[in-house]
């Protein structure tokens, strides 16, 4: 959002079916993207890990790569 794609996001959300299934993921949610799911999405479920409105620091990501 920061850099300029919420008209992108809302156009594409205006052009798809009615009857879908959204998944939103944020490292942070600010307010303006808080104010865009509340828009777009029904029921929404949030998952907080850490505190709310700080990206979490203590998350150790493990990737393994397959050859």
């Amino acid at each position: 959002f920061d850099l300029g794609f919420e008209p992108q996001i809302t156009r594409i959300v205006d052009n798809i079916r009615p009857i879908r299934q959204i998944a939103l993921f944020s490292a942070t949610f600010p307010r303006n993207v808080e104010t865009l799911a509340r828009k777009i999405l029904n029921k929404p479920v949030e998952v907080i890990v850490g505190s709310r409105g700080q990206a979490c620091h203590n998350v150790e990501q493990i990737i393994e790569v397959r050859e």
